[in-house]
């Protein structure tokens, strides 16, 4: 008998999936990154209304790992100026997303700053998908 045969798992708890639906977010932060494929605009945000407001501050304060992550974000690729299609592509998600956020804050016009975008209100939509890999 080995002297494990008698020790039985932990029970584990999967973290909290925020509902699909509908939230108010407030964002946090916003800032630029490099990578390979080109620059990319990256936003923390948070629920900021109803019963799942501070979701993602609570999931991160929940954290035990050394390298705790922020899962309230939202990553946009810049537009290159290549004419591709991932530029075109890039193009309308950058609009759509900067439309959204003009017409929750008014007055509010998007000029390239990222560091305006702190504290900007906007709806954001979270679903439950399944895909198969492989």
């Amino acid at each position: 008998m080995k002297r494990y045969d008698n020790i039985k798992p932990a029970p584990s708890k999967g973290r909290e999936i925020i509902p699909a639906g509908g939230y108010v977010a407030k964002i946090n932060a916003a800032v630029t990154e490099e990578t390979d494929y080109g620059d990319r605009l990256v936003i923390y945000f948070d629920v900021c209304e109803g019963d799942f407001r501070g979701f993602f501050h609570n999931d991160y304060d929940s954290q035990t790992q050394e390298d705790k992550k922020w899962r309230g974000v939202y990553r946009l690729y810049l537009p290159k100026e290549d004419g591709t299609e991932k530029d075109e592509w890039s193009k309308r998600a950058l609009s759509n997303v900067m439309w959204s956020l003009e017409e929750s804050n008014p007055g509010y016009h998007f000029d390239f700053d990222e560091a305006k975008l702190k504290d900007k209100l906007v709806g954001v939509l979270f679903r439950n998908k399944e895909w198969e890999m492989d």
